[in-house]
């Protein structure tokens, strides 16, 4: 099905109460049994359970950690009608659901500065294991093998094979099936290195470790590759001493699921440690459904597994690439496009938000649109769906939920925290919307919002509408700010952002490939941020990413299986095309017979996993918050310019992060390099809702200053109070958060930060509920009447925005990784 022009056109304007249409209620069943569980995430397997302090385990539950709470996370493989029965059974159980995740897809280390810091240290990560989750890895590509020529793999967890038995323990722990027909359980395989080896060296290629769509691999190489293949070595990786345990959670058919990827995590620390060896996980995955606050069992899992109980470990994720904004497609609706977007409700007031899908060349719209809102305290929101017919699901209250069918589509409706099998967590302010099957392509669904909220959504596509297939659903007046995605928005992980890497390359066939014409790229030159990288904060005000590197256009090695000149046509690297667009030879991504080019945060958070493995090796007592701090006290400004909230403490510079290793003498005179970060562009007039920040200490020339006494620094709020004061966190980092009072909207927020008097770093921000309030923009009031017609955007401003979309097109990354 190829996706083309036109839209359909939607018409803003005040609305009405519309009449709800006659529909047939598919959601009473699966409520008598526990909750909604809309169709398509019925056939999901796997879901994460949050048990009380207390409560007994239910059989299968596999323990993944503790949240500080008390409360055990864990998982269980049920299927649907086990899981209701478990929901009525147990209903003191939070049984949560999520669609599948998205892998979030030389010269970086001239940015990164890591060659320069393994020469100085002598560091190449040997003792670390970099654990990559992801779609496996191949173990016979040079770049991965140690000097002997052996593979690098010390363990290795599969999802897509069924139990070996090798090391029963380990499966039954895991909950790998004994039986490959038992739906209440799901596959996986244990294989150490000895097993990796024999299947290699055996005559049966089908059934040796594979890495198909090619992401793992390049993920794996940037993180510690040799460059072996190459003679001298040419693209390697940050630390290519280190030992690689992989898991390839990617299961038969391409789907990731959340509880899958928290047992993977869990595996590769508990064989590290058994290795006597620190470990740093990294996954290069995410999605946009879920309330971007660290409140999702999936964060919440994650962050039980580091902290400072847990020395010699750290979890770096991919930020996301859900900060594109397309203009000038012609759809009728406020610009720009994208999957974010704010809308604050006055009480009694409603609004209609148009949720855009692209049309197709038979007329027919298929897949799946996953909608999450958060909300805060206090509001009442009543939450229905239209089309351009009316009411589809009219608006229901908090705690209520309703499963309608419109002809071959299903609109599912969950506001509120529901009984067992609802995707919001126990404690949350939050609304999801599920929209699955297939509608004229001319058709336009909108969400009804009636009553007070500020609300916040995000749009998430599946099937025929996800970021590898489509330009995927869109809002909008859509904003970059509070892109990130989950699990990356959770405070305790380190997210990593994308800069431009660079914009040519040579191919395979000898020719240089540029970038120049394929949209946002062309106005940002290397070391800027990527259009593409998702921006913070998260929604609690906490600043997101952490620090970014380099992803867009980043060579690293390439699979055997994912070579598109092969066997390969389809996956990570297969240019769909636009290479021949260009003029450039076909599959122009591929460098050479054993690397390639691609782009997006999967290549940038690689980049920290390395860097956190060279700090393990030095010091492998580190925690996680220890090392972020470093690799933020060492960040360096980017050479162009960006959106501030895309950027974090700024860009990975290892030769700084060794600076604040070394500490010595760094009492200097802080000057021009002090910069202040705060989490967003404006602050909200609401003394719960933080703006927090970073103060990074530099002297003139742009060097860490510390070792003065603290009482020299000093923080002023002009319109606002002070949360936490300044708080040192490594050297010349300092944190801070500040509040606006309620009723303060429309005034300034200054802040300025002072030593021993002077001013040394200031900044202004306006006070608003929103971004469009603080922009002085069009506030949402009305709505919009939702219209279908056949004729929308030119096929030129269609085509423009998709080329706009550059190199990681498919490559946007969600919870059911690229490939």
């Amino acid at each position: 099905m190829r996706l083309v022009s036109p839209w359909g056109v939607l018409l803003c304007a005040t609305t009405t109460a519309l009449p709800a249409a006659a529909a047939i209620d598919l959601g009473a069943l699966a409520r008598s049994r526990g909750g909604v569980l809309p169709r398509a995430v019925g056939a999901q397997a796997s879901t994460i359970v949050e048990l009380p302090p207390g409560a007994a385990a239910p059989p299968g539950f596999v323990r993944i950690g503790t949240t500080p709470s008390g409360t055990s996370l864990g998982v269980l493989d049920l299927g649907a009608e086990r899981l209701f029965a478990l929901a009525t059974e147990r209903p003191e159980l939070a049984l949560g659901w999520s669609p599948p995740l998205r892998l979030l897809l030389d010269r970086a280390d001239g940015l990164t500065f890591a060659s320069s810091f393994r020469n100085t240290t002598g560091l190449t990560g040997k003792g670390v294991v970099l654990g990559i989750v992801d779609t496996g890895l191949d173990p016979t590509h040079p770049d991965l093998k140690d000097a002997s020529g052996r593979s690098r793999i010390l363990w290795w967890l599969d999802f897509s094979r069924e139990r070996t038995n090798h090391y029963p323990e380990l499966e039954d722990e895991l909950g790998c099936r004994a039986d490959p027909n038992d739906t209440n359980g799901v596959p996986c395989a244990v294989l150490d290195a000895d097993d990796v080896q024999t299947l290699l060296a055996d005559d049966d290629p089908t059934n040796d470790p594979r890495d198909f769509g090619g992401h793992g691999t390049h993920v794996a190489s940037l993180a510690g590759g040799t460059g072996a293949a190459d003679s001298p070595p040419r693209y390697v990786g940050v630390a290519p001493g280190a030992s690689y345990i992989v898991a390839r959670v990617a299961r038969k058919g391409g789907g990731i699921y959340d509880a899958d990827v928290l047992k993977a995590a869990k595996f590769v620390f508990d064989r590290a440690e058994d290795l006597a060896m620190p470990a740093v996980v990294n996954l290069s995955l995410g999605s946009d459904f879920g309330g971007h606050d660290g409140t999702t069992p999936a964060e919440l899992g994650l962050e039980s597994l580091v902290g400072p109980a847990y020395p010699g470990r750290a979890i770096v994720v991919a930020a996301g690439n859900s900060a594109g904004l397309y203009d000038g497609v012609g759809t009728g609706v406020p610009n720009p496009l994208g999957v974010h977007t704010e809308v604050h409700v006055a009480d009694g007031a409603t609004a209609l938000v148009p949720i855009i899908t692209p049309p197709t060349s038979d007329g027919v719209t298929e897949g799946t649109v996953y909608v999450w809102l958060t909300l805060r305290a206090g509001d009442h929101l009543k939450l229905g769906v239209d089309d351009s017919r009316g009411a589809v699901v009219a608006p229901i209250a908090v705690g209520q939920e309703s499963v309608v069918s419109r002809g071959r589509a299903e609109v599912t409706v969950i506001n509120g925290v529901t009984n067992g099998g609802s995707p919001i967590p126990p404690g949350s302010f939050a609304a999801a919307v599920v929209i699955d099957g297939s509608w004229s392509s001319g058709e336009v669904f909108g969400l009804r919002l009636e009553g007070l909220a500020s609300a916040r959504i995000w749009l998430e596509g599946d099937g025929l509408l996800s970021p590898e297939r489509s330009i995927g659903p869109l809002l909008p007046r859509a904003q970059k700010e509070g892109t990130v995605n989950v699990p990356a928005s959770a405070p305790d992980l380190i997210a990593v952002g994308a800069t431009v890497n660079r914009l040519d390359w040579p191919d395979y066939a000898g020719e240089t490939v540029s970038l120049a014409g394929l949209g946002p790229p062309e106005d940002a030159p290397p070391d800027t941020p990527a259009y593409f990288s998702s921006a913070g904060p998260n929604a609690l005000g906490a600043l997101k990413p952490d620090l970014v590197a380099p992803g867009a256009n980043v060579v690293g090695a390439m699979a055997a299986d994912a070579d598109p000149r092969g066997s390969g046509s389809g996956g990570l690297f297969d240019d769909m095309g636009l290479c021949g667009e260009l003029g450039y030879a076909v599959d122009c991504f591929v460098v050479d017979d054993a690397h390639a080019l691609t782009g997006g945060t999967s290549m940038s958070a690689p980049m920290v996993t390395g860097a956190i493995a060279l700090l393990f090796e030095r010091d492998p007592t580190l925690h996680q918050a220890e090392v972020k701090a470093l690799l933020q006290a060492g960040a360096r400004r980017l050479a162009g310019s960006g959106v501030p909230e895309q950027l974090g403490a700024g860009a990975l510079d290892l030769d700084g992060t060794l600076q604040a290793l070394d500490e010595g003498d760094l009492e200097r005179t802080p000057g021009s390099g002090t910069e202040l970060i705060v989490s967003e562009s404006y602050a909200h007039p609401d003394p719960t809702w933080p703006l927090s920040g970073l103060l990074e200490l530099r002297d003139d020339a742009g060097d860490i200053v510390d070792g003065f006494d603290a009482s020299r620094l000093v923080l002023a709020a002009e319109g606002a109070s002070t949360l936490e004061p300044l708080t040192r966190l490594a050297p010349g980092l300092w944190r801070f958060a500040v509040v606006a009072p309620r009723g303060s909207g429309g005034r300034t927020l200054a802040l300025a930060v002072t030593f021993d008097g002077r001013v040394v770093a200031a900044k202004a921000l306006p006070i608003a509920v929103d971004r469009a309030d603080a922009a002085s923009l069009p506030s949402a009031r009305g709505g919009c009447a939702l219209v279908p017609t056949r004729n929308g955007a030119p096929k030129g401003a269609w085509l423009a925005a998709v080329v706009a979309l550059g190199v990681v097109r498919r490559r946007r990354s969600r919870r059911s990784w690229p490939h």
